[in-house]
């Protein structure tokens, strides 16, 4: 009895210890296509934002958006079946996918995480907002004039005069380089990091940025209010990654241009320019010994032309940059060369392999398989007979019919009593149109004696509303529309009339193709759901329900 108590427990605890390591809740199938799942996961992600009024709606909702990723999984099983997948424009589409999920996660792996601050790094930027800094600087074009002006300086030449003679900066050039005050960040990383170490009236030694050689002369410092340090930790941590990632990223790819040693061979680039220039970049576009003629070498191989023409031709046509001479071809040829090799950098180092980038890979594809069936794949017949046109536009008169008209003369005015006022005087013989441009308030037509034109019910509905009702040469009112009241005439009337059938076919015709293609859509799905196999868990898809439910009155 003891041992049969001691196993039962033993036994429990296994299944405890299943059920907690197997029920991860988002991991959970809640339905199987064919040889496809569809996960909680999956469900959460598509009905995210969806909201629900009770329990009942909620589920209604989830059974109606998992019905449509499983209809979405059956349409890309059969665009596998029907061979999209194996389509070259199609496998072009996903190598391009998977070189661009691959150059975003190198630059998350290489740039961004490697560029990431300390929590000291975060504190002493922290410290530096507290911080306003007065400083002037000289911009020159070489290291060499830079230090010059620097020495010059030292022994007694004046920061501003030097400034004013020699900066290539036109902002603050005429001030003597002033920059005035700034806080941390305004500056460029590098002339940022140099000023604030420096002590008032130091003179810096010459700092290169993008802009060329600085000499920085701090002039003054002075606190400033800051927000509170858990306000500002994670805008400091962004700013540091953002500004440190540029400056990475662009050693990263200098570094791997020397390390990959890349010649243009200049023969095969003039060729290439030829073509370019005239926009031929089809291969057609080149004589076969062309097509061979090497463009680039770089280390463990080389381009030929037929090489970059594969090439280029990924890049979208909006997007072929234009060149005009060798010095643009070699910056084309090096830039997509440098794609493929930051894309070899990746696979070296195995990021292909990552779990990120083989689902983020398998969801490009499916939802690139999908689009091609929704164009390609359900080809159902959807003709329209002449029959059916008739058919349907003999049953739908009320559709393709105009709507009843009147054509209304109208004076708006503020009040009921003013409009009374004014309906006795058109009664006692009045000239309508000349009161309307006295009286009425709606401008645009008061300037036309109050003509409304041709109304149907559509337009002020309150105003032809009551105009249709009237004969033609009554006189009306007052209509009231919000805080507005109407005295109207009546100049003519239109009858409703069916359009011409010449005139509705288009339309006709779409409706009815749209109506037979949901049809067809229908018939194909419940098809396919029998012959792929669709299986749907209720138990996982209640277990996902938010709601509370609410429970009958005893």
């Amino acid at each position: 009895m003891r041992h049969t108590h001691i196993r039962l427990i033993v036994l429990s605890l296994i299944g405890l210890l299943f059920v907690l390591g197997c029920s991860k809740k988002e991991d959970q199938v809640v339905a199987r296509v064919g040889d496809r799942t569809v996960t909680v996961a999956d469900l959460n992600a598509r009905i995210k934002g969806v909201t629900y009024t009770s329990w009942e709606d909620e589920l209604k909702k989830r059974n109606d958006i998992l019905d449509g990723i499983i209809n979405d999984h059956l349409m890309i099983l059969a665009a596998r079946e029907q061979g999209f997948s194996e389509d070259p424009a199609f496998q072009q589409k996903m190598r391009s996918a998977e070189r661009n999920t691959l150059l975003e996660l190198l630059y998350q792996r290489e740039i961004i995480e490697k560029s990431k601050p300390s929590e000291k790094e975060i504190k002493d930027a922290y410290e530096k907002m507290g911080w306003e800094l007065s400083a002037r600087h000289i911009l020159v074009g070489t290291e060499e004039e830079a230090q010059s002006l620097r020495e010059q300086i030292i022994n007694g030449a004046d920061f501003a005069e030097m400034a004013k003679e020699h900066s290539r900066d036109p902002s603050n050039k005429d001030k003597g380089g002033d920059l005035g005050y700034f806080g941390w960040g305004k500056m460029v990383p590098v002339f940022q990091d140099t000023v604030y170490a420096m002590e008032i009236g130091e003179v810096s030694m010459p700092v290169q940025s993008d802009f060329g050689w600085h000499i920085i002369k701090l002039e003054d410092r002075r606190t400033v209010d800051r927000r509170e340090w858990e306000q500002e930790k994670d805008r400091i941590d962004r700013k540091i990654t953002s500004d440190r990632s540029k400056v990475r990223a662009e050693e990263y790819v200098t570094a791997l241009k020397e390390e990959s040693n890349i010649q243009i061979e200049t023969e095969g680039a003039q060729a290439l320019l030829n073509n370019l220039m005239s926009k031929k970049t089809a291969p057609d576009d080149f004589t076969p010994e062309q097509l061979d003629m090497t463009v680039v070498t770089f280390k463990g191989g080389s381009w030929n032309i037929a090489d970059f023409l594969e090439e280029f031709k990924t890049i979208p046509p909006m997007y072929q940059p234009r060149v005009k001479d060798l010095d643009d071809v070699d910056a084309l040829v090096k830039n997509i060369l440098t794609g493929l090799l930051l894309e070899k950098k990746a696979r070296q180092i195995g990021l292909h392999n990552d779990p990120k980038v083989v689902e983020k890979l398998r969801l490009e594809e499916d939802s690139a398989l999908l689009q091609t069936f929704r164009q390609k794949g359900m080809l159902q017949d959807t003709t329209v007979t002449d029959g059916e046109i008739i058919a349907y536009y003999n049953e739908n008169v009320d559709r393709f019919s105009t709507f009843e008209q009147a054509h209304v003369l109208e004076i708006q005015l503020d009040s009921e009593e003013e409009a009374q006022e004014v309906l006795r005087q058109l009664r006692a013989g009045a000239d309508f149109a000349k009161l309307a441009e006295e009286k009425s308030t709606r401008a645009w037509a008061a300037k036309k004696g109050g003509d409304l034109g041709w109304l149907d019910k559509r337009r002020y509905p309150k105003v032809s509303g009551a105009a249709l009702e009237m004969e033609v040469g009554e006189l009306g009112g007052p209509v009231q529309d919000a805080n507005k009241y109407s005295v109207i005439k009546v100049l003519g009337k239109k009858p409703a009339e069916q359009k011409p059938l010449d005139e509705v076919r288009a339309s006709i015709v779409g409706i009815l193709r749209r109506d037979k293609e949901v049809v067809a859509t229908k018939t194909w799905l419940e098809d396919m759901r029998q012959k792929m196999g669709v299986e749907i868990y209720e138990k996982v898809l209640l277990s996902t329900m938010t709601s509370p439910k609410e429970e009958p009155a005893s």
